[in-house]
C-alpha cells in the first residue's frame, strides 16, 4: 500500500520537510499501523531516522553510496542470494551525523 508520495523540484536539500512529512502521512492515517516504511535517499536524515525508531517503525531508506560505505559492503561478510543477481548482507555503519550505528542491508545508490 502506497500511503503518501510527494514530488519536489530538484533544487532543494534532499532531507528539506521529511519529518513533516512523516508526521502528516501519520497523522492521516490516524489509527493505521505503518508495519513497514520504504523511502529514497532524500529521506536519509538523523531526524527522520530517529523519529522512526523512536515510533518503532520499520524501514528501508536508500542512502549515498559513499566511500566509506563502499568499504563496509566490500568486506561484508555473510552475502546470501534472494534471487539470482540479487545478493543480500547485512552491515553495521556509524552515520556521521549520529554517532550512532544503524543497520543497512545491501547497497543502493542515489545521485
Amino acid at each position: 500500500m502506497v500511503a503518501n508520495f510527494g514530488l519536489r523540484s530538484g533544487n532543494v536539500h534532499r532531507a528539506n520537510n521529511a519529518l513533516q512529512f512523516l508526521e502528516s502521512t501519520l497523522h492521516h492515517l490516524g489509527e493505521i499501523i505503518v508495519g513497514f516504511l520504504r523511502a529514497n535517499c532524500g529521506f536519509f536524515d538523523e531526524d527522520f531516522l530517529a523519529a522512526l525508531e523512536y515510533k518503532r517503525i520499520a524501514y528501508i531508506i536508500a542512502a549515498r553510496l559513499t566511500q566509506p560505505v563502499q568499504r563496509a559492503l566490500y568486506s561484508a561478510m555473510g552475502w546470501w542470494a534472494l534471487v539470482p543477481g540479487l545478493e543480500l548482507t547485512r552491515i553495521f555503519h556509524q552515520l556521521l551525523f549520529s554517532g550512532r550505528s544503524n543497520g543497512a542491508v545491501g547497497s543502493t545508490a542515489c545521485d
